[in-house]
């Protein structure tokens, strides 16, 4: 599986209401899920919508904050004018600074900035939310539902496995099982993906093992394609024999378990964390 991190464009203006910009079925289409970003560049194309942005002023707030912390915690750097004001550093270049309103700088201060964002910035709740996610792209079945294959096996001293499981750390039922083609270490079960799914990562050398787990926020259509998309959340990583500050909860062991065990099958030809399909009707 790839997945993709959201694009800190899409992530900003996703916090933002364009319906000023006078977008057809604007406020349908972003109740029904779609980003912001999508419908900018459906409506406008990707070039002609940043000149639509700047000649409507959007542009002018389209930057809330400068940065991103690397694990989505927190919004740092919140530009509101009101609470910010600028300081020279020795080097002569200009550096901003958050400071309330009895001039105290609270940089850092990350309740302090989680209670400017909620008083002042409440679009960013979503912001800070989705600074967390990743995407990926799905598969998409004949009848059009979202899917994704259950993969992996080992090879003599690598392997990798990607296993899915319901929103309790279940085995899914499938859709479909491979049994004719090259089985070996490809994809051998496609499960439909819903929204609190779990999505399990893992690959090992010389089985020392990196173990991602995702959780599945959102899927949705792609617009003008046939195909479906994931919002997914990177909740643990297992690496160096140890699992990163939050640890999976219990009812995924038996998922990370498949994971570890398909990716030291040599040549796995057999999906090993599904429910097997209904039989077919002809």
């Amino acid at each position: 599986m790839e997945v993709y991190k959201l694009k800190k464009t899409d992530v900003i203006l996703e916090g933002k209401d364009l319906s000023s910009l006078g977008i057809p079925n604007y406020k349908k289409r972003r109740d029904e899920g779609e980003m912001n970003i999508d419908i900018l560049i459906d409506t406008f194309g990707y070039d002609e919508m940043f000149e639509v942005l700047e000649n409507s002023g959007v542009s002018n707030k389209l930057i809330e904050f400068e940065e991103i912390s690397e694990n989505g915690n927190h919004v740092k750097n919140i530009i509101y004018d009101t609470h910010y004001k600028s300081t020279t550093i020795e080097s002569g270049g200009p550096l901003r600074f958050p400071y309330d309103s009895d001039g105290n700088c609270f940089y850092g201060d990350n309740e302090k900035i989680d209670e400017i964002i909620r008083n002042n910035c409440p679009n960013l709740s979503k912001v800070i939310e989705m600074s967390k996610l990743y995407k990926t792209y799905l598969e998409i079945t004949k009848s059009g539902l979202p899917a994704i294959w259950e993969t992996g096996g080992g090879m003599t001293n690598t392997g990798n496995a990607f296993i899915i499981a319901d929103s309790k750390g279940e085995k899914k039922k499938s859709l479909y099982v491979r049994r004719r083609g090259h089985l070996s270490c490809g994809p051998h079960a496609l499960v439909k993906v819903d929204v609190g799914d779990w999505f399990i990562d893992a690959n090992h050398h010389h089985k020392d093992f990196i173990i991602k787990l995702y959780k599945v926020k959102e899927v949705r259509p792609i617009k003008n394609k046939r195909g479906w998309k994931a919002l997914i959340e990177l909740v643990s990583v297992f690496s160096e024999n140890e699992w990163s500050d939050n640890p999976p909860p219990d009812f995924l062991k038996n998922a990370i378990h498949a994971a570890v065990s398909k990716a030291t099958t040599y040549h796995c030809r057999t999906p090993f964390y599904v429910i097997e399909p209904d039989p077919p009707k002809f």
